[in-house]
């Protein structure tokens, strides 16, 4: 009945004039029947007024109140699906009428409806039953197709405008704000794809982030596929868009041999047409599934390449293509070195590439210090990551940030671990996210070494108590577990011995790591090799006792050596 209701946008007359039905139609049956809600919401009472015997005559009553351009935005307007902006009116009315005083008329005859939109912009809607009959209108007019042609192209006009904003904070605004054009994407695909399979094509490749971010996989997939199908004369540069977001979604669904295949010809396609972009997109795409495909060499030839190209340019691509290098050296056991990598990706997206690539630079700072076993270091980053995924919407990173502080704190607290692992488990249901094949060993590894430390009753206890965590337990409880990290405790100096035994040049390098320099920001500070800076890196670990890196920050600060 609830479901029925909110089919009928709660209008009193519409549910008054279903419940007429209920002796023929029982509830489900007439749930099932709303699809053309107008068509069966007919046969009030006979002695009221037209307009209150059937919702068609009531909203054609309304609409018959209009003037003649108002009538023709309003069946105009009815293209949109779950809402459209002054601007998307624009885009589908006669220019001899403006948007403002066209949508204020129909607000005021209860026709449409404001509703929130993203930012200050305003933004409006119709009522399900409302639209139905806009629909009808339209359809029964002479320019049905020239309003859904520039329906399809305007949603394009927004997805391009997307691709080509400089990436970073404002990107992410703008995919936020494509979010509320879900219904609209769809509805200019499907129309595109029988009447302008070019657009489509278009239109398929430049939501390749949309896809990616808001865990669209499936749904991407086939809308791309079925493009690429589709348009196979389409210009090079959306077909080289197209292969590389069918890429990027086959490999993220492991399906790696049709990801190279895609990625392969995506690259080749990108070195012909004049968008950096999507050649560096390609490049990094293509190298990411090399890299699962445990072809370590070809991965870092292309993600050296990718760099490259990225070099001058955004930001942020320089940072990605940065932590693309990392987990090749993490992959090949060369944890210092892909510390050092992450380090500078991370410097780079805190200088303001987006709030997305500093989630994903703590991420990889918690794997990488998980794996070379500093746990209380690892836990950090892993809580800051997932504080950082949890602001952003639909990203995957929560739900790994999570699993990386399992493992964390398995050793420790391995039933804190088992529900870690239920909540993930829990999240990636509701999402759909798949797991990455780069992190499945140490998942494993994490389950395997809880269910032993526990035993299987007591593991699948805490794991379903953990699955029925909510979001604010869960935060309580990352906090909690972190919190119970104590710092490294700290040395008494050497009588006599201000300088607790390092030399002026480590001195130098540990004041410059106290700041949170990687090894090759230090380097270029003092003209040193990479190299160079580890060996003195470890040199100060060495001479103080410590462990990690944030233990010899610590230690400086509490004696005054920064």
């Amino acid at each position: 009945v609830d479901a029925i209701c909110e089919r009928l946008d709660r209008l009193p007359l519409a549910i008054e004039l279903a419940a007429a039905r209920i002796g023929v139609l029982p509830p489900r049956a007439l749930l099932a029947r709303l699809e053309q809600s107008l068509d069966l919401l007919r046969g009030g009472p006979r002695d009221a007024p037209p307009r209150q015997r059937d919702m068609r005559q009531a909203i054609a009553w309304s609409h018959n109140l209009l003037t003649v351009s108002d009538q023709a935005l309003f069946r105009r307007l009815g293209i949109f699906v779950g809402g459209f902006t002054l601007e998307a009116a624009r885009a589908v009315m006669d220019g001899n009428i403006d948007a403002l005083d066209g949508v204020s008329a129909l607000v005021t005859a209860s026709l449409v409806k404001p509703i929130d939109g993203a930012g200050d912009e305003p933004r409006f809607t119709m009522l399900e039953t409302i639209r139905e009959y806009a629909l009808e209108r339209l359809t029964a007019s002479e320019n049905e197709w020239s309003i859904r042609q520039a329906h399809a192209r305007y949603i394009v006009t927004l997805a391009e405008g997307v691709w080509e904003l400089p990436d970073g904070p404002v990107t992410e605004a703008g995919m936020r704000r494509m979010l509320l054009e879900i219904g609209n994407i769809r509805l200019a695909l499907g129309w595109s794809l029988h009447h302008e399979p070019d657009t489509a094509l278009q239109l398929a490749g430049a939501l390749a982030d949309h896809w990616v971010m808001y865990g669209s996989y499936t749904e991407g997939r086939d809308w791309v596929e079925r493009a690429l199908q589709a348009a196979p004369q389409a210009p090079c540069r959306y077909r080289a868009r197209a292969l590389l977001t069918a890429g990027w979604l086959a490999m993220d669904q492991g399906d790696l041999d049709l990801a190279d295949a895609c990625l392969a010809e995506a690259v080749t396609r990108a070195r012909k047409a004049p968008d950096e972009k999507l050649l560096i997109m390609s490049l990094g795409i293509h190298g990411l599934v090399a890299l699962k495909g445990n072809a370590l060499e070809r991965a870092r030839q292309l993600f050296e390449e990718e760099r490259t190209c990225a070099v001058g340019g955004e930001p942020l691509h320089r940072a990605i293509a940065t932590a693309h290098l990392g987990q090749v050296a993490m992959a090949r056991g060369d944890l210092a070195v892909a510390q050092d990598l992450f380090e500078e990706a991370l410097a780079i997206h805190q200088a303001g590439s987006g709030p997305t690539g500093v989630a994903f630079g703590h991420l990889y700072l918690g794997q990488v210090n998980l794996a070379r076993g500093n746990h209380a270091r690892a836990a950090a980053f892993f809580q800051e990551a997932w504080t950082r995924f949890a602001n952003l919407r639909g990203l995957g990173g929560v739900v790994r940030a999570v699993e990386g502080l399992a493992g964390a704190v398995v050793t420790s607290q391995p039933d804190q671990a088992a529900r870690l692992l239920g909540a993930a488990a829990a999240q990636r249901e509701v999402g759909g996210w798949l797991r990455d094949q780069l992190e499945a060993p140490v998942y494993e590894k994490t389950a395997a070494m809880t269910w032993h430390a526990l035993g299987e009753q007591a593991y699948d206890a805490a794991w379903n108590a953990g699955r029925l965590m909510t979001r604010e337990e869960l935060r309580a409880g990352i906090d909690a577990l972190v919190a119970t990290f104590a710092e490294p405790p700290a040395l008494s100096a050497p009588e006599g011995n201000m300088t607790h035994g390092l030399s002026p040049r480590e001195l130098e390098v540990l004041r410059l790591l106290v700041e949170g320099h990687s090894n090759r920001a230090i380097g270029d500070t003092l003209s040193l090799s990479g190299r160079t800076v580890e060996n003195h890196v470890t040199h100060i670990l060495a001479k103080l006792g410590l462990e990690s890196r944030t233990a010899a920050a610590t230690y400086a600060i509490r004696h005054g050596l920064a």
